[in-house]
């Protein structure tokens, strides 16, 4: 036997129409809070993330953290927040420092210096890593033609079929 329950001032209402979608907001809401009150988050992450489809180059840096120290590679993106960037990739990376270069449109480069902190290989034989950016440095892609970066991956296959990973 099922028993449906009713909590309190939680859900008075609940089945009416009048309150439209914000009522329904509000009731849901209110659910959410007694079921997950202040402190308890069903994401773990502090700062919001965003699909990033798009193709990345990570360049390797030497010691002193901002000279490329070898050849880039060709990633694709999965999600890319303020404070960090999740993507796929191919090969092992051996490498925990690298320059991200993020293409702003009109040859134009984002540089930014990440450390990798976590990697996983995925059932579909390709790894999942991802990292926290530390700074903006200069990008090794101005200063080459993209014709020299040799990319790791077949660029031929859409980014899209990395996002359903």
């Amino acid at each position: 036997m099922i028993k449906s329950v009713t909590l309190p001032g939680r859900l008075s209402g609940f089945g009416s129409t009048s309150g439209g979608m914000s009522g329904v907001k509000k009731q849901i809401d209110a659910l959410l809070g007694a079921l997950y009150p202040t402190g308890a988050s069903l994401e773990r992450r502090a700062e919001k993330r965003m699909p990033y489809p798009h193709l990345v180059y990570l360049t390797p840096v030497a010691p002193d953290g901002h000279t490329p120290a070898g050849e880039t590679q060709v990633v694709a993106g999965k999600h890319l927040s303020e404070n960090g960037l999740g993507f796929y990739h191919q090969q092992p990376l051996h490498y925990r420092r690298m320059i991200v270069s993020l293409d702003q449109g009109n040859g134009r480069w984002l540089g930014v210096l990440i450390d990798l902190t976590w990697c996983r290989f995925t059932k579909q034989g390709w790894y999942e890593s991802g990292g926290r950016f530390l700074q903006l440095v200069p990008s090794p892609i101005d200063e080459t033609p993209l014709s020299s970066a040799s990319p790791q991956i077949d660029t031929s296959l859409a980014v899209e079929e990395f996002m359903s990973i």
